[in-house]
């Protein structure tokens, strides 16, 4: 039975952020500017304040944010499975500092849980490997996920909140066409950027 689940991805595979990434980086606005053929010496393409006070950078964030949310789901290869039917956007998290982690999505998906637990189960030696590439703690960083499938599955209904978001990730990360998904969110930010941005000069 398919139910509405809160989804924050965790795995930059899933979505870039705009801290010098595909799709932001500090050679967007100077590679506009080079390339176009209308700009004088002194002009440049750039971010600005629109007529409501709102920086458009913030605008054009969540704008790829949410084309990112459809090429996602677009590029799941779920075959027969179908075990998520739907995705949709809630909200876009970014950290205070990018010292050690990006901006997030926040979705809604619509998901048959208990065929989801079935195929995790049926591939069991994958996210047991998963888990423990991922969830091992290390020297900087402490796991609040159990590192193999046993015990993941034990705490699961105690941390339901916590966990379930690995094992929908998991998921994700098994039947994406990364490649077919990256050069979608190129695209989305190169199309995108030109809505957000207007010509600047040094004179004004």
């Amino acid at each position: 039975m398919y139910k509405k689940m809160k989804y924050i991805n965790w795995d930059t595979r899933i979505f870039a952020g705009f801290y010098d990434s595909i799709l932001y980086n500090s050679d967007m606005l100077y590679n506009l500017t080079t390339e176009s053929e209308n700009l004088t010496d002194k002009e440049y393409y750039d971010f600005y304040d629109d007529e409501q006070g709102v920086y458009t950078f913030e605008k054009y964030q969540q704008a790829v944010a949410k084309a990112c949310v459809k090429a996602l789901f677009s590029n799941i290869v779920q075959g027969s499975n179908d075990i998520i039917k739907d995705m949709q956007f809630v909200a876009l998290q970014s950290p205070r500092f990018y010292n050690f982690e990006t901006d997030k999505l926040e979705m809604e998906i619509t998901v048959d849980w208990d065929k989801l637990l079935i195929w995790t189960q049926e591939n069991c030696g994958a996210f047991n490997e998963y888990l423990h590439e991922n969830f091992t703690t290390r020297d900087g960083f402490t796991s609040f996920v159990p590192n193999n499938y046993n015990d993941f599955m034990h705490d699961l209904h105690d941390d339901f909140e916590r966990l379930s978001q690995v094992v929908i990730e998991f998921y994700i990360l098994q039947n994406l066409d990364t490649d077919s998904y990256e050069q979608d969110c190129i695209e989305i930010a190169s199309d995108l950027i030109m809505d957000y941005v207007k010509i600047t000069s040094d004179e004004q």
